[in-house]
């Protein structure tokens, strides 16, 4: 799964590049030697509704492919042992994470 192919990633993407030019990486440089290059951008209201809804899309479709792999849990309030069954003990991390991210999600979109 990489970078999803639309334009609220590419929007979400290009976010990410301007403001990760204004904070420090440990272990990579990102700031620019010469401050002059950094690109000026205007944040307020309009421009966090917009990234929240691009976030929220991008989200979305990453919630509807990790649905996809999890399959639902069918063993109840069961939780496999992780060392003598890992595969149960996965599948049922999975499905729960996607039951998390799923309630999160619904909750987030009706906000």
């Amino acid at each position: 799964m990489g970078k999803p192919d639309t334009p609220a990633g590419t929007r979400l993407d290009k976010y990410w590049d301007i403001a990760s030019k204004y904070v420090v990486h440990f272990g990579r440089p990102r700031v620019p030697e010469n401050l002059e290059d950094l690109q000026a951008f205007r944040i307020g209201g309009q421009l966090f509704h917009s990234m929240a809804t691009d976030a929220l899309e991008v989200f979305g479709r990453f919630l509807v492919s990790l649905e996809s792999v999890a399959s639902r849990w069918q063993h109840g309030s069961l939780i496999p042992d992780s060392a003598r069954n890992p595969v149960d003990w996965r599948l049922r991390i999975r499905a729960e994470q996607a039951t998390i991210l799923r309630a999160a999600f619904d909750e987030g979109a009706e906000a």
